[in-house]
């Protein structure tokens, strides 16, 4: 069974990728999937963004609350299985991490210049 659902996490997070790509998308934002977890009972499916720029994240947050349904439509017409979990989504705060550095590296960038 464990197979199964790590089979099933890695296909629902290409498919999601790719709805995010074409229904999700905003100007100057990267949104990735970094990792889905499917419950053994196959009732939830987590699936874990990362948000760059980080202080989209709250803005990426309430597109996905509104469009949850849409993309749970969009997910379920993709794959063809008997149970679809629902899924729900969590942030990542690795995009904060990101913005420090990329703030990090222009601060040297101008030193050595």
């Amino acid at each position: 069974m464990r197979r199964r659902i790590e089979k099933l996490n890695s296909v629902i997070q290409k498919e999601i990728s790719k709805i995010i790509y074409k229904e999700i998308a905003l100007k100057d934002t990267l949104i990735t999937v970094i990792d889905v977890e499917t419950t053994n009972d196959l009732q939830y499916t987590d699936i874990l963004i990362s948000v760059y720029p980080y202080d989209k994240t709250k803005l990426v947050s309430e597109i996905f609350k509104k469009a949850a349904f849409k993309i749970q439509g969009l997910l379920n017409k993709k794959l063809n299985i008997k149970i679809l979990p629902k899924i729900r989504f969590k942030f990542s705060k690795t995009g904060k991490n990101f913005d420090r550095l990329s703030e990090i590296f222009k601060k040297i960038k101008n030193e050595n210049s």
